[in-house]
């Protein structure tokens, strides 16, 4: 079962965060496909093969599964933020999804919903270092860019670029040459 803390106990794991991908809002419901839910299968949001750009070709010498990945990934200061605090799915509200929102609606949502969620995430983070921020996907970085590279301007971080690939993977290539930028601190 999906426990809203999951993202808290991941993040004590990281003692400097170096990487920060923005992802729309956490993925759970019927499926509880959360990617902080180590009990839940990797997807096309974040695979496998995403992590060894972060970690190194080779680094599971054998071991797979989120139990083992979670705590990789925090090691090495990579952490995922969503932009929203709630799913809203196709499969438990369809009424209203995302994607059905238009561009203003989106925008609102997330302006009212920053604060007391994604901001107070945001700012945890800086606590641990100036990490470099990504887009998970390019419309993200459309609809929600400058808002959120305002924000990260006013703490002298560079604006967030997207690692969005084609359909729904990520640019790895992208990832791999941000991943070896140094740490902005």
């Amino acid at each position: 079962m999906f426990r809203g803390s999951d993202w808290h106990e991941n993040f004590a794991r990281v003692t400097h965060v170096r990487l920060v991908m923005l992802s729309e809002a956490p993925l759970f419901g019927a499926g509880e496909r959360y990617f902080y839910n180590p009990t839940t299968p990797f997807g096309a949001f974040f695979h496998f093969k995403d992590a060894e750009v972060i970690l190194g070709p080779g680094f599971a010498n054998g071991r797979n599964g989120k139990q083992f990945l979670l705590p990789e990934l925090g090691r090495a200061g990579f952490m995922i933020l969503d932009l929203f605090p709630f799913a809203l799915n196709e499969d438990d509200t369809p009424s209203i999804t995302y994607r059905a929102l238009s561009a203003g609606r989106y925008r609102r949502l997330f302006e009212r919903t920053a604060p007391r969620y994604f901001d107070r995430k945001r700012d945890l983070i800086l606590e641990r270092g100036a990490p470099t921020f990504l887009f998970r996907y390019g419309t993200l970085q459309r609809r929600l860019g400058d808002l959120v590279d305002a924000e990260l301007a006013g703490r002298n971080i560079p604006p967030a670029q997207s690692v969005g690939g084609t359909n729904m993977s990520l640019d790895r290539e992208k990832l791999r040459r941000l991943c070896q930028t140094p740490a902005q601190d």
